[in-house]
């Protein structure tokens, strides 16, 4: 997912989250017995008047699961992880979490991409011309003692004249046709993620050991791209007896 520098913008109106566009790596790899998820943990704000560097959790624990987000997750009304937190009010499997989230989104998120679109219009452009979605967020977690997983991939529909008129959203899940292989082995980077790509399309990328390749994912665009994805670094790995954060700690401290 390739977004504008947002360092680069004058923000005269809104005040958006460093996490807001690209500056955030999540990794996620799934298989029959456990979910891993890593990200970066660089956080910020961005003002007219430059930007504010400091680090944030990322990876938000809800009991037996976890979310996350990537893309733009926040600004002066609008905030992904705090949708995404009373979701765990509801009781449900994570596909109903994905989907109860999806629907108080939607109409919310819509209303910032419309803030966007009237403060930075060319940044906007850039956004919703991407390949990627402007916002996603990740499920994760055990039922019924296997791992399970849902995403959610918020897309921005423009009418004639370019502006946002609708937020369509796409929700997929594991076990179900989000796993191309029914053994349940994926992996996927979310957010800043071209370095990460490009280094397991090379030979003898795979350790074996998901939490250290999840790991060495987010570290390879910490490496690349080390003004928009930043340390501590947080993994989480999800099995039949719950979650576990593994040593090194970043900066969750659940």
């Amino acid at each position: 997912m390739t977004f504008a520098r947002l360092q680069s913008v004058i923000v005269l109106v809104l005040i958006f989250t460093s996490r807001s566009g690209e500056a955030t790596t999540l990794a996620v790899l799934g298989t029959p017995t456990h979910i891993v998820v890593a990200s970066d943990s660089m956080a910020g704000k961005i003002t007219r008047n430059g930007r504010t560097a400091n680090t944030t959790c990322k990876i938000i624990s809800a009991g037996q699961f976890v979310y996350a987000s990537v893309g733009f997750t926040e600004d002066i009304k609008f905030n992904a992880d705090e949708i995404a937190a009373r979701s765990k009010q509801q009781k449900g499997n994570i596909g109903e979490h994905a989907n109860w989230y999806a629907r108080d989104a939607q109409q919310p998120f819509l209303e910032m991409m419309k803030r966007v679109h009237k403060s930075l219009p060319r940044l906007y452009k850039q956004v919703v011309s991407s390949e990627g979605s402007p916002l996603a967020t990740i499920f994760a977690g055990v039922e019924n003692g296997r791992p399970a997983f849902a995403l959610v991939e918020f897309i921005v529909v423009n009418d004639s004249w370019g502006k946002p008129k609708e937020v369509k959203t796409n929700i997929g899940a594991c076990p179900g046709l989000f796993c191309v292989d029914p053994r349940m082995d994926f992996w996927r980077v979310f957010g800043q993620n071209e370095a990460a790509i490009r280094a397991v399309s090379g030979s003898k990328f795979w350790t074996g050991n998901d939490a250290v390749d999840a790991r060495k994912l987010v570290q390879i665009e910490i490496d690349a791209v080390p003004d928009r994805v930043g340390p501590p670094i947080d993994v989480v790995e999800i099995d039949s007896a719950g979650l576990h954060w593994l040593e090194p700690r970043g900066s969750c401290h659940h």
